[in-house]
């Protein structure tokens, strides 16, 4: 919707209304001789925080009022003041101005600039932040290996692919650029990393079955209610004055704290580099960092333990992926409790041994451990995900009778128990569905050195598991701005590159004998 001139000098006028009426009372309380100074306190705060709402305000209308000159447009500002005042940056002269980078208010949420926005408008956006975002790296490389300022570092091929960049933005948007001395480049920031953000994203494959959402900082307090509304049939009354009150539900409500984790990768780029070799190298660095993230989530998913006991944890390297980590805080493993952790937490209730029957009924049994209301949504749908090693699924569960009996039940004797080996399923890593309704996913986590219980003992290290996961259970949280950093490294002439994400996974409150998963283990890969 687009806000008119006059709705704009409506809602200001409205606050600023508001703001002379608390200036008002701050100062009559100050002025009254028995006025507390708590109550002084308590009307200054007021008046900071409707400030901070006036800005807010004054920046989203700003934006609503610019939606019919297109997508990327969004970001041009005619007040810059609303921009700094929650730290922003932004870019100012006779043509216009345009915020940069992210404006954040502790109260009303993340606005994000033209280059650090994780999700574009549209494709020139895109191509202009990868282009900003190469040109950064390999100017903060670049100073660091000649010891001068990013200033002052030359950069001259990517500086003509910014400006090819900006050229194709809207005129609105180029003309801001093109009025600032060298098309704008000098007021480029070189820190914003939203094409990394990108790729954590997209490359991640188990952690993407889950919803995100996105985390506002800090300690996050996520309030809930804790049992069920219920309906009673009203009465009509006999007699006038005998009408009973309606019948009340009994619910609690709480506090549930979210708080997200930092996983770091580190990488070393030689310091004998040209900006052409650096440029050669980012496209390997950037798969790496997005990579090794994303494995850390996946990874954790399904094995993480918060105390580091479950697993002998200084002993194993699951996937070959984590050679250098113990047992220690550090371990990427110790992040938060995985499916594993979660299912054995419950014993019997949640997991088993099913050894004796690795096959299609053996699954069904561990599906049946979680809550009935479990299985599907109210529209029929599965809410049940099905995760399996993959050699045990190459190796097993393609073999099974239910599967490969075409012989006896014709062309659709995979519809009466499902089928397996799809290509283009729906979800990442998808390879069938069981009963045509649970999806069958490979998880490369669920490794094929476990022991007989389900664990990793270093000991015993032939067997493998299973996992049915609630996917309406398990959320995302992820707080915006996953970023690469570069130093000196002099004791070994290297350059330092360091990726960063920050991000949690949690599951929902549950209700008497629901499981978020449920394992069954000891199978034979």
């Amino acid at each position: 919707m687009v806000a008119t001139p006059e709705e704009l000098a409506r809602s200001r006028e409205q606050f600023a209304k508001m703001v002379q009426e608390i200036q008002l009372s701050v100062k009559a309380a100050g002025d009254q001789a028995g006025a507390t100074a708590a109550q002084v306190e308590q009307l200054t705060k007021a008046l900071t925080e409707i400030r901070q709402q006036q800005s807010a305000l004054n920046l989203s209308i700003a934006r609503a009022s610019e939606g019919e000159h297109g997508e990327s447009e969004e970001y041009v500002h005619v007040e810059p003041e609303h921009v700094k005042a929650f730290g922003g940056s932004f870019l100012k002269n006779d043509a216009g101005v345009v915020q940069l980078t992210a404006v954040k208010s502790h109260d009303s949420g993340e606005y994000y600039g033209l280059l650090d926005d994780p999700n574009p408008r549209d494709a020139a956006q895109r191509t202009l932040q990868a282009a900003v975002q190469r040109r950064g790296l390999v100017r903060r490389m670049l100073a660091q290996v000649n010891g001068m300022e990013e200033r002052q570092v030359s950069t001259p091929r990517l500086d003509r692919e910014v400006r090819r960049a900006i050229r194709a933005m809207p005129e609105r948007v180029a003309k801001i650029f093109a009025a600032s001395a060298g098309v704008g480049l000098e007021w480029l920031p070189t820190r914003t990393s939203p094409e990394l953000e990108r790729e954590v994203r997209s490359q991640s494959n188990l952690a993407s079955i889950f919803p995100m959402q996105e985390h506002p900082g800090g300690t996050f307090q996520l309030p809930y209610i804790s049992g069920q509304l219920q309906a009673f049939a009203e009465s009509v009354p006999a007699t006038d004055g005998a009408i009973a009150n309606a019948t009340a539900s009994s619910v609690g409500t709480g506090q549930a704290t979210v708080s997200v984790s930092t996983s770091t990768v580190h990488a070393y780029v030689h310091r004998e580099a040209t900006e052409d070799a650096i440029i050669a190298v980012l496209p390997q660095i950037y798969a790496d960092i997005a990579d090794a993230l994303a494995f850390a989530d996946d990874n954790c998913l399904i094995n993480g333990h918060t105390a580091g006991t479950q697993d002998a944890l200084a002993s194993w390297n699951p996937r070959g992926r984590m050679a250098t980590m113990g047992a220690g805080t550090t371990s990427q493993l110790r992040r938060f409790d995985g499916f594993r952790r979660l299912a054995l937490a419950g014993g019997a209730s949640s997991s088993a041994n099913i050894s004796a029957s690795a096959t299609l009924a053996g699954f069904m049994t561990i599906v049946r451990l979680l809550g009935i209301e479990q299985l599907v949504d109210n529209r029929g749908r599965s809410r049940i995900v099905i995760l399996v090693n993959p050699e045990f699924f190459f190796s097993t569960m393609l073999g099974w009778s239910e599967f490969s009996s075409y012989q006896q039940l014709g062309a659709l004797a995979a519809l009466i128990t499902g089928n397996l080996g799809l290509t283009g399923a729906g979800l990442p890593n998808q390879v069938g569905t069981l009963y045509g309704q649970f999806p069958v996913c490979l998880a490369y986590p669920i490794t094929k050195d476990l022991n007989a219980s389900g664990v990793f003992d270093n000991v015993t290290t032939t067997k493998t598991g299973m996992l049915a996961v609630d996917r309406m259970v398990v959320e995302q949280w992820m707080r915006p701005g996953a970023t690469v950093e570069s130093a000196v490294e002099i004791r070994n002439n290297t350059i330092s590159v360091v990726g960063r994400k920050r991000n949690t996974f949690r599951v929902k409150r549950l209700g008497t004998g629901q499981y978020a998963a449920a394992y069954g283990y000891n199978l034979t890969p």
